[in-house]
């Protein structure tokens, strides 16, 4: 775990302004089912992140150098969204895109209710930068999304599948490229974070010379909606797929955002 995902995740607590962590008295009730994926979190995710509910010390308890030297963040006193689990497992922070290798799409999915689930009652929001984006996905944005999750272990399905519901036409994204080179993709007026599977109609505004705007969907060939040198305006229809998505210019940051079935 990089020192940057671990000052990230800990800026949660700074909104306590430096009021003492108090972990919850009892332990959050956890339906049975998620019990494939408390085992699953304890193996891939509890290497790190030390979280109770699962019996999770985190990596390092077992070294000479003491419990938690070179662990993640402790999600002891933090409450964990399902949406910020999936962000996370899919982002490019240390060993986490291994995860998407090492479990299907599914097992991701049940794996980050478990975490929302059992730390709904701990004290301080987990967060990371682009928060300001995401959708709330706390203990009553995603406790229905949980309950009818597929069982865990059910699927050998991986991120990269498809569903018929790419055919299905969602509406318009709007893309820009500033002047300066700054990539935006906004639905229905609010930056993308998670999209429905489906096809989308996309409208590039690009006002850079320098800079284009390309889509990519994690393991596939990029799609350029503009070049490098394209000035004006561009509109095309695609089917996004199910699966971790970017959109970025060049060699620039990526900007990463789910597509869900």
């Amino acid at each position: 775990m990089s020192l940057r995902l671990r000052i990230i995740l800990a800026l949660a607590l700074l909104s306590a302004l430096g009021a003492p962590v108090v972990h919850a008295a009892v332990t959050a009730k956890v339906p049975p089912r998620y019990e494939p994926a408390k085992k699953l979190y304890r193996e891939f995710c509890g290497q790190c992140h030390a979280l109770k509910e699962a019996l999770a010390v985190g990596f390092g308890s077992g070294e000479k150098l003491g419990p938690g030297e070179h662990a993640g963040p402790s999600f002891d006193p933090l409450r964990v969204p399902w949406q910020l689990s999936v962000l996370a497992v899919l982002g490019h922070w240390d060993g986490h895109d291994r995860i998407m290798k090492l479990m299907t799409w599914d097992q991701i999915y049940e794996v980050a209710c478990f975490t929302q689930l059992a730390t709904r009652d701990h004290q301080f929001l987990a967060k990371m930068p682009s928060d300001e984006f995401l959708t709330p996905a706390g203990p009553a944005g995603g406790a229905k999304r949980c309950s009818t999750a597929p069982v865990s272990g059910g699927s050998n399905t991986k991120p990269a599948g498809t569903s018929s519901a790419s055919t299905v036409h969602r509406g318009s994204l709007t893309a820009a490229v500033s002047p300066a080179g700054k990539l935006t993709l906004k639905f229905k007026g609010k930056p993308v974070v998670s999209l429905k599977a489906g096809r989308y109609t996309i409208t590039v505004a690009d006002a850079s010379s320098k800079s284009g705007f390309t889509l990519q969907r994690a393991g596939k060939a990029a799609t350029p909606l503009t070049e490098l040198s394209f000035v004006g305006r561009k509109t095309v229809t695609l089917a996004l797929a199910r699966g971790q998505w970017t959109f970025y210019s060049g060699a620039a940051h990526k900007t990463y955002f789910l597509v869900e079935a």
